[in-house]
């Protein structure tokens, strides 16, 4: 956590540059909330997932296998396959549930939200926060899965 804490408040070389691209991410994400719904974000959490997940099975684009050294992997199979179906799948569930108008959608939502969340601390608690684009992605999908957790509470109030 520590690392994300950095990030936006900007320590380090490029500091102006990371409280941009924060800020950036967070008015991004309150405009798509406002305008879309969770709609969009699921569908996006699917596609980037399941792509992400890919990429890693097949090592097309992975961090170095040392980041993995004193954590339970020695490759990134399990965490692609997790990425892929684990969290790509529940984003793709709750899109689907979303389009059909299924009236517990909420739940899926829900599911996929925190899917993403518990991916990615445990992301930061295996391989850390690594300055740069990893560390960008990690607060990108943090926030997306608060702010897929924010739609689905509130929809479920509505629902009540």
């Amino acid at each position: 956590m520590a690392g994300i804490s950095a990030f936006i408040v900007g320590v380090g070389p490029h500091g102006r540059f990371q409280r941009a691209a924060a800020a950036l991410i967070l008015i991004t994400f309150v405009v798509a909330l406002v305008v879309t719904g969770s709609h969009c974000f699921n569908g996006f959490l699917a596609l980037t997932a399941a792509g992400g997940g890919i990429c890693l099975i097949l090592g097309l684009y992975s961090p170095p296998v040392d980041l993995l050294q004193g954590s339970p992997f020695s490759s990134y199979l399990i965490p692609g396959l997790s990425l892929l179906f684990l969290v790509g799948g529940s984003g793709a569930v709750a899109t689907i549930m979303l389009a059909l108008h299924h009236p517990r959608a909420f739940i899926a939502v829900f599911i996929a939200g925190l899917a993403i969340l518990a991916f990615e601390l445990i992301e930061i608690l295996t391989v850390g926060s690594p300055a740069g684009v990893a560390r960008n992605l990690q607060i990108l999908y943090v926030s997306l899965g608060l702010a897929i957790v924010f739609l689905a509470l509130r929809s479920s109030d509505r629902k009540s």
